[in-house]
């Protein structure tokens, strides 16, 4: 837990990112669902932001939709961080992810152990669609 604060904190206080200037942190509940389907909620996904920096902490069913609802670009996120991995939380990371290579972002990903192998699958999967 402790990494991810740090991570965090190093996302908010740096300003590589900068596109706008927003003073006050925010967390806007993107989806609060539970891993049982359900029409009237999305799957976990919040987004934190603070000055410049956005980051998007889980990713489940439902958030691009909500984050088109919101007006908020995929490429305007800088980081994509996971809690843990249960497909409730998980369920949009691919997507989310090539949109976000496709748009030349600078993304920083982190989560627990298995991120890393889980990015470089992903990569790998769709290694012709990116190139593409």
């Amino acid at each position: 837990m402790k990494v991810y604060v740090i991570l965090i904190l190093f996302f908010l206080n740096t300003q590589l990112f900068s596109q706008n200037n927003n003073e006050y942190l925010t967390a806007t509940i993107i989806g609060s669902g539970s891993p049982k389907f359900n029409t009237e909620r999305s799957g976990p996904s919040v987004l934190i932001s603070y000055k410049n920096t956005h980051i998007l902490v889980d990713m489940g069913n439902g958030t691009q939709a909500n984050l088109n609802k919101a007006g908020i670009k995929i490429k305007n996120i800088d980081g994509l961080l996971f809690t843990h991995h249960h497909l409730d939380h998980n369920e949009e990371f691919a997507p989310i992810f090539i949109k976000s290579l496709l748009g030349g972002n600078q993304i920083i990903i982190a989560g627990p152990e298995q991120t890393t192998s889980i990015v470089d699958n992903i990569l790998e999967i769709y290694k012709e669609d990116i190139t593409y």
